[in-house]
C-alpha cells in the first residue's frame, strides 16, 4: 500500500470547494528550472553565498522520499519541494529550497526529515563502526507577508548525553524585496512574483465587510496596481535581457509565470481587463495603459510561439494564452517561416 502522509503544497485555496486556486509551488518550480540556468547560478550564489560559475552543472533531484513502515509493507511518502545539485570541478553542493505562502510551526521538521531522508540516500561517508551523512543545506523562501519571522529558524535536536544539533535553516522574506532590490542581489528570478504581492489585500478587501460600492472602488485601484505591478515587471525583465542576464527563453518562461499569477488574480477576484477612466485619470502618473498593452501581448505571443515550437495542440494554446484560432495559426505561420531560415 502507498499513503502519502505529508505532502505539503504552497498553494493558495481560500475556500473549501472553491476551484479558483493557485499552485505556487508548480509556480517556484517553472522559475527555478529554467533551461538557461544562469538566473539559478546567480540566485543560488545570492541565497547561499557560494560561488558557483556558469559552467557549474545544475541538476534537479528527484523529490519524493518513500519509506517503509516498520516491517510491515505499507509505504510513507514524503514530497519535499526542490532538491539541486551544483557540480564544479571536484566542488558539489547539494540545496533543499522550501516554498511557503504562509508559516507553518512544522515546517522546520518538515525541512529536517526531507533533508535527512536525502542525505540518507546519498550515504556522504561510510565505514564498518561509522556512517556520515551530510544533509543538503535548506533555504526558505516565504511570499507572504507575516510578523515576527526572522531571517534564520532554528531546530534544535536533543541527544541523550551529547550536545544538542542546530538545524538552521535561512529565511528570504519576499515581502521586503522590490524589483530593484532583487536585481541588486542577483535574485532577478524571483521577479515574476512581484504582482502576487498584492494577493493578500485583494483577499482583506473581497472579505470586508463595507459596501459593495467600497469594495468595488477598491478593488479598482488594487487592479490599478497589479497593472502598473505587471509593467514594472516587464520591464525589469527587459533590463535583465540587455544586461546579458537572461536570454530570450528565460523571458519566455517568465512570461509563462506572470500570465498565470495575473489570470488567478483575475479570476480569483473577479477583476476585469481594464479598469474604470476615473480611475485611469487619477492614476496618470504611475499608470499607461498602452505600455502595459504592449508587454502583455508581446509576453502572450512569446508563450504561444513556445507551445507551438513544442507542437501543442490549439486547444491548449487557445486556453493558455486566450488568443483566437486566427491569431494563433498566424503566429504558427511566422514559427514555420522562421524555421525554414
Amino acid at each position: 500500500m502507498l499513503y502519502n502522509i505529508a505532502t505539503v503544497e504552497a498553494y493558495i485555496k481560500e475556500d473549501e470547494g472553491d476551484n479558483k486556486y493557485l499552485q505556487m509551488d508548480e509556480i517556484m518550480k517553472k522559475l527555478f528550472t529554467l533551461k538557461e540556468k544562469r538566473p539559478i547560478i546567480d540566485f543560488l550564489n545570492a541565497a547561499y553565498g557560494d560561488d558557483l560559475s556558469y559552467e557549474a552543472e545544475i541538476n534537479y533531484n528527484n523529490t519524493e522520499i518513500i519509506n517503509t513502515k516498520g516491517f510491515s509493507s505499507t509505504y510513507m511518502t514524503f514530497h519535499a519541494d526542490m532538491f539541486i545539485t551544483a557540480m564544479e570541478d571536484d566542488k558539489i553542493l547539494e540545496y533543499a529550497l522550501e516554498f511557503q505562502t504562509k508559516f507553518d510551526e512544522e515546517i522546520l521538521i518538515r525541512m529536517f526529515r526531507y533533508s535527512f531522508e536525502r542525505a540518507a540516500k546519498l550515504v556522504y561517508f561510510k565505514e564498518k563502526n561509522k556512517l556520515r551523512l551530510k544533509l543538503p543545506e535548506p533555504y526558505l523562501i516565504m511570499l507572504e507577508k507575516e510578523k515576527g519571522i526572522d531571517n534564520e529558524i532554528k531546530l534544535e535536536i536533543e541527544i541523550p548525553k551529547a550536545l544538542p544539533i542546530n538545524f538552521k535553516v535561512k529565511v528570504l522574506k519576499y515581502w521586503d524585496y522590490d524589483l530593484d532590490r532583487l536585481y541588486k542581489e542577483n535574485m532577478y528570478l524571483l521577479y515574476p512574483l512581484q504582482i502576487f504581492k498584492l494577493r493578500k489585500d485583494m483577499e482583506r478587501i473581497k472579505n470586508s465587510k463595507r459596501s459593495k460600492a467600497f469594495i468595488e472602488k477598491e478593488m479598482n485601484l488594487l487592479n490599478i496596481k497589479l497593472l502598473e505591478s505587471i509593467t514594472k515587471t516587464y520591464i525589469a525583465i527587459e533590463k535583465a535581457y540587455e544586461d546579458g542576464k537572461i536570454e530570450v527563453t528565460n523571458y519566455d518562461e517568465m512570461t509563462t509565470v506572470i500570465v498565470n499569477l495575473k489570470s488567478y488574480l483575475l479570476n480569483r477576484y473577479d477583476l476585469k481587463d481594464d479598469v474604470d477612466e476615473e480611475v485611469k485619470i487619477m492614476f496618470k502618473g504611475f499608470y499607461d495603459p498602452k505600455t502595459e498593452a504592449i508587454w502583455i501581448e508581446k509576453g502572450i505571443k512569446l508563450v504561444a510561439e513556445n507551445l507551438i515550437k513544442d507542437g501543442d495542440p490549439i486547444e491548449k494554446i487557445r486556453r493558455a494564452t486566450g488568443l483566437s484560432d486566427e491569431q494563433i495559426n498566424e503566429l504558427r505561420k511566422l514559427v514555420e517561416t522562421k524555421g525554414e531560415h
